[in-house]
């Protein structure tokens, strides 16, 4: 150790092949001990300070430590939380349970169910995405796993109008390509709480008369479209301009004789009426007939 042959002064220590019992000369007399600000621990020097040359960057041996990390991670004997952690007072190994990193850490969510947001706002946490549904509901209103946000129950409660701007197929389920071809709003059909039924469908057309309950919608809506067309357009917008074909001219006499036949035109509304005269000056009425035909009563 002493290479001067001058002085003992300056001799530097040699510590080749000492791994063990560094305490016995750093002890604080014989040699550098240990400062009041270490970390209070009764490890052996050796257990952490792997260098004979500095006791500078030595690497703390978490082996065996689970629990008390903020006795010396409090900013000043170790690092300590920083200002832009998490406001919380759990303790640090709550979340962090690697002790040779503090990132990949998992925030632990047990009885958190309000106040999301104060962490999840893009900065401290992941926030609300740019595609999100637009909302100012909080967090948890539709967000009930703390595990993931997959999975969420949009909460309708409230909503009645507006529905296809959530409802576009990007943002949520949008009209799928076999709907029902209409410009109407969703909520003219649909409820909130089920695509199906779609039990408030109503027609708004001023020609569409009440019919018997033996027509179904499919009986007149031949398309997969809202708005259909007249069979016999020239007979609309009365009755014949669907009935006309199933019109029976020879059930239908304006004369007796000579035969003559009222036309589909003469009777386009069927629940006009239907005289038969004596002769062809139509002056006296043979037989009376008025309301034959109604659009309830199944007759057609």
């Amino acid at each position: 150790c002493h290479k001067s042959t001058i002085s003992f002064a300056g001799t530097k220590m040699n510590h080749t092949g000492i791994t063990t019992g560094c305490a016995a000369c750093h002890n604080g007399s014989t040699a550098i001990g240990k400062p009041g600000s270490h970390i209070l621990t009764t490890a052996a020097c050796e257990t952490c300070h792997k260098s004979t040359i500095s006791f500078a960057g030595t690497p703390m041996n978490h082996t065996g430590i689970t629990t008390g990390c903020a006795t010396c991670h409090n900013g000043s004997t170790a690092i300590g939380k920083p200002g832009s952690h998490i406001l919380t007072t759990a303790a640090c190994e709550t979340c962090h349970k690697s002790t040779t990193s503090f990132a990949g850490a998992k925030m632990n969510h047990t009885g958190i169910t309000t106040g999301c947001a104060a962490c999840h706002n893009g900065s401290t946490a992941i926030g609300k995405p740019g595609s999100h549904i637009l909302t100012t509901a909080a967090c948890e209103t539709c967000h009930k796993s703390t595990t993931s946000f997959s999975g969420a129950k949009m909460s309708h409660t409230g909503i009645t109008t507006g529905c296809a701007t959530c409802h576009n197929g990007s943002t949520a389920t949008g009209k799928g390509g076999g709907h029902f071809i209409t410009t109407r709003a969703c909520e003219a059909c649909h409820q909130t709480f089920g695509w199906t039924p779609a039990a408030s469908y109503t027609h708004t057309t001023p020609y569409y008369k009440k019919h018997n309950a033996g027509v179904t919608c499919a009986s007149c809506h031949k398309t997969n479209n809202e708005v259909i067309a007249w069979q016999y357009g020239g007979y609309k917008p009365d009755c014949a301009g669907c009935h006309a074909g199933k019109f029976k001219a020879d059930s239908h006499k304006k004369v007796d004789s000579p035969k003559l036949l009222y036309m589909v035109a003469d009777l386009k509304n069927c629940a006009g009426s239907c005289h038969e005269y004596t002769d062809s000056y139509f002056t006296t009425i043979k037989k009376s007939r008025n309301s034959k035909h109604n659009s309830t009563d199944g007759g057609f």
